[in-house]
């Protein structure tokens, strides 16, 4: 196992983890940040060893190996300070049936041993519109209903992903109850200080204080109007799920300003802004689905409100 102590932030996705990593861990005093980083070169360790985790088949993988590729490269590391790996891919892979979430787990127990574990969850029905404009950025063609109810050789994604305390509680197995900690991304968006409070305690470091620009937390993505023109545009771009498109999914800034014209994502782009000038915006869940999503999240939420010291009713979980 490695040295010193470790805080491990495993997800999920669409929780704000890029704002962690770049704005957040780096900066938190006696912390050595191993996670992700903004660029992140083929070179650097820490993809490597997320790599490890993620690929390395069953019979190859070796947690003594890898432990001692970490030592090495944090043998530089003073003890008195904690150590955050982040990685919000680590709950598993929402595109294939978060098929290696237990799997992930038990590889980082083996690594780590006795280590710290920082959730970040989000209300269903934010996260599964969240999610699936992540799958049209990467290229998606299906309907939203359909991404939900099919499985295709390129996305299985399935909502037990998203019942949380499922993989909780197996986090809880490992590393023990007071080892795990359970914050809500709606804090992020209302009360980023008290967010990132948090975090501060959890790791057992000094208060860190948010500047004027790290508090305007902004959420990007399509529009739902976007949304539906995407699912076109992917059928003929080139993409992770359509990698013999005939052109780029969006237009490059390197372009010249005719081509860019020309290209369907700028048209999109324009008539998706006026219909939302004019009136006429559409929602990505219709009001059946959303009954659906809350009838199916609820009992799981009711178990989930005692990791979480905030009403989950207030945030929009289904109760």
């Amino acid at each position: 196992m490695v040295q010193g102590s470790w805080v491990l932030h495993v997800g999920w996705q669409k929780t704000g983890s890029t704002w962690l990593q770049k704005s957040v861990f780096p900066r938190l005093p006696d912390v050595e940040f191993i996670g992700k980083r903004y660029p992140m070169r083929a070179e650097d360790w820490s993809l490597q060893l997320f790599n490890t985790i993620h690929f390395v088949d069953d019979l190859e993988f070796s947690a003594d190996r890898i432990a001692e590729v970490v030592r090495a490269h944090t043998a530089h590391v003073p003890l008195s300070k904690v150590r955050v790996l982040s990685g919000e891919g680590l709950v598993g892979n929402p595109w294939h049936a978060g098929f290696d979430s237990k799997r992930n787990a038990d590889r980082l127990q083996a690594i780590f041993g006795p280590a710290k574990i920082l959730f970040t969850v989000r209300n269903q029905g934010d996260m599964l519109e969240s999610l699936y404009k992540q799958y049209l950025l990467e290229g998606g063609t299906c309907r939203f209903e359909t991404l939900l109810s099919t499985r295709s050789q390129h996305a299985d994604f399935r909502m037990e992903h998203l019942q949380y305390p499922r993989l909780i509680r197996y986090y809880e197995s490992l590393f023990g109850a007071d080892q795990v900690r359970v914050i809500p991304y709606e804090l992020l968006v209302n009360e980023p200080q008290q967010f990132v409070d948090l975090i501060c305690e959890f790791i057992g470091v000094d208060r860190w204080t948010l500047n004027e620009s790290q508090r305007g937390y902004v959420r990007r993505g399509f529009s739902p109007n976007l949304c539906r023109y995407m699912r076109y545009i992917n059928y003929v771009a080139k993409s992770n799920f359509n990698p013999a498109g005939f052109f780029g999914q969006r237009p490059s800034a390197n372009w010249p300003r005719v081509k860019q014209a020309l290209h369907p994502y700028t048209w999109a782009t324009t008539i998706a802004d006026w219909e939302e000038r004019l009136g006429r915006r559409r929602e990505l869940l219709a009001p059946e689905q959303r009954h659906r999503i809350q009838d199916y999240y609820r009992a799981g939420n009711q178990q989930l409100q005692p990791y979480v010291p905030y009403d989950l009713g207030a945030f929009g979980y289904p109760m």
